[in-house]
């Protein structure tokens, strides 16, 4: 049981990290408009 716990409290970790990654690459993909990323991925 303690170890359903723990996994559920990382599992929540990480989808909100995820949320909160997914915002900061949305407002730097409406601030710079994709140029870097394009750069970046080739």
């Amino acid at each position: 049981m303690l170890r359903r716990s723990i996994l559920r409290r990382s599992i929540l970790r990480r989808s909100i990290l995820r949320r909160s990654k997914l915002r900061r690459s949305k407002l730097r993909r409406s601030k710079l408009r994709g140029s870097k990323l394009r750069g970046s991925n080739l």
